[in-house]
Order: structure tokens, then sequence, then C-alpha cells
């Protein structure tokens, strides 16, 4: 009986870390908003210098007592892959976040299992339920509703703000559908490299990556150069830190209960996200947005639980 109330005890941390993870993502996502004088790229470099020296430490007394995993080339290459992957989903949700509210932004990059599942058949070869199909037509259903396409629900000829608002929108849903497709790009490659690289290992990889291509990235779009305004930095430190947070929290859940559950549970922070931007930011989302992203909350709790049942 003590045995089964401590595994019950494990389940509820690891869900618990999940939640606050996703809370920990969405107010993080928030508090991007609210910066005045900030650039994408900005945010994206001061959250992986913080993250790099914070597991810089770590990795080292880890590599000092060789309890670092032996790493082949192809992992070498794995890892180079997995530091892509997650580079280019974090800078291109920062550019929705540019052009999108918090809450629309967080709920179509919550759409990353659809992309996921078609890899996982082309490259892992893993059945895909028909079930699962029908909550990826149902996510890009939620996600039509978010965006709120002008060929389905117009926009008014008189008002031209409304016109380029709504071609401001198509911008931010396409680095969401980019962020999604790197997001599973990363998955797929961080299930191949299970048991042959750490935790450590991958956020360092990450970080030196995305780094690297910051400095790219700035010198071809020539922004990102200048230090942000004074005003902004308690909002860029609050961001970095809460996206290390959702990192370690998430990691840490995993430890105690399964993915599905976790991922599940991670999700509320579409709901999170929705209640901190009216209170913080003070913007009503409009109904469509609110069912919309309801639909992929759904779709994506679906699409756990049928993973978990049929596969």
């Amino acid at each position: 009986m003590k045995k089964i109330d401590a595994s019950k005890r494990k389940r509820l941390y690891g869900l618990t870390l999940a939640v606050l993870g996703g809370f920990c993502m969405s107010l993080g996502s928030v508090s991007y908003k609210l910066t005045k004088d900030t650039v994408a790229v900005q945010a994206f470099f001061l959250q992986l210098v913080i993250m790099y020296f914070m597991s810089l430490p770590m990795l080292t007394v880890t590599w000092v007592r060789n309890e670092m995993p032996t790493s082949s080339m192809s992992t070498f290459c794995y890892m180079l892959l997995y530091g892509a992957g997650c580079t280019g989903s974090s800078l291109f949700f920062y550019l929705a976040l540019d052009h999108l509210t918090a809450g629309d932004a967080v709920a179509i990059s919550n759409c990353y299992f659809a992309p996921t599942l078609l890899f996982a058949w082309l490259f892992l070869k893993e059945k895909v339920h028909p079930l699962q199909l029908i909550f990826v037509a149902a996510s890009i259903v939620g996600v039509f509703l978010v965006a709120r396409p002008e060929f389905l629900f117009g926009y008014s000829d008189e008002n031209t703000t409304e016109r380029s608002a709504n071609m401001n929108k198509v911008v931010g849903i396409i680095f969401c559908v980019l962020s999604n497709v790197f997001t599973a790009g990363r998955l797929i490659i961080g299930r191949k490299l299970m048991g042959r690289a750490s935790l450590l290992q991958l956020v360092t990889a990450l970080s030196v990556i995305g780094m690297l291509s910051f400095v790219l990235y700035a010198q071809i779009r020539n922004e990102g150069w200048y230090i942000p305004c004074k005003s902004d930095w308690l909002y860029l430190i609050i961001n970095a830190l809460c996206i290390c947070c959702t990192l370690s929290m998430t990691t840490l859940a995993l430890q105690f209960e399964r993915a599905g559950p976790v991922s599940m549970a991670y999700s509320l922070l579409i709901v999170f996200t929705f209640i901190l931007e009216s209170i913080l930011l003070k913007s009503a989302p409009k109904i469509t947005s609110i069912v919309g992203a309801l639909l992929v909350f759904l779709s994506c709790v679906g699409t756990v639980l049928v993973q978990m049942k049929y596969t």
C-alpha cells in the first residue's frame, strides 16, 4: 500500500512540475510581449546566454566525475542537429510573438504534434492511428479559427489597418508553422539520442549553436545589435528565466511521470497564456481565438491519449 502511495505521489509530482512548466512558458511569452524596444533575436540570445552559463558548471562537474556518456561521431552529429532544431523552434516562436498575440502564438505553436506524427511515420516507421489524423484535422480547424483568414471571415474595405493587421498575422502564423516543424524535428532527433547523450550536453549544444545563429541572423537582417532600453531588461530577464525553468521542470517531470500525461499537463500553457495576457496586457481575446485554442488543446490531449492506448 505504501509503495502504491509513493508511486502516486511521484506521478503527482511529475504532473505538478509539468503544469508549473507550462505556466512558466506562458509567463515568459507574455513577459516578452511587455517589452517595447526589443526584437525577437535579442530575447532569444539572452535566453541562450543564461542557459549556457547555468549548464556549464554542472557539465564541468559531470565531466570531472567521469559521468559523461561516451559520444561517437554519429551522436555528435545528432547533437548538432538537435541544437539546430531547438534553435529554429525557439527563434521562430519569438518571431511569431512579434506578429501575433501571445495566446494565438502559443496556441498555434502547440500544434507541433501534427508534424511530429508525420516525421515519426516517415523516419521512425511508427504507426499512426486514424483517430490521431482526426485530431490533426481538428487542430488545423483550430488554427484557422485563431488566424481568421480573409477568405473565410472577410475584412472591412474601409479600414485599411485591418488588412495590414491580417497580413501581419499571416506572417506570424508562418513563423509558428516553421517553429512547429523544427520542434517536431527536435523531438524525433531527441528520441534518436535517448541514452546516448545527457541533458546537459544537449542544452550546451543548443546554447552554443543558438548563439552562433544569433550572430548570423543579426548580421544578415542587420538587427539586434543595439542594447535594449532599461525598462525592457526586467521583462527580458523574466522571460529568459521562465524559459530555463520550463526546460528544467518538464525534464524533471519526465523522471516521475510518462511523456503522455506530462504533455497533456504542459498543454495547459494555452489556458494560462490567455489568462495572463488578459490580466497583464489588458487585451480580451476574440471568441474565435478562444474556440480555436480550445480545439488545439483538446486535439493535443486526444492525440496523446490515443498514443498511450493504441501504440
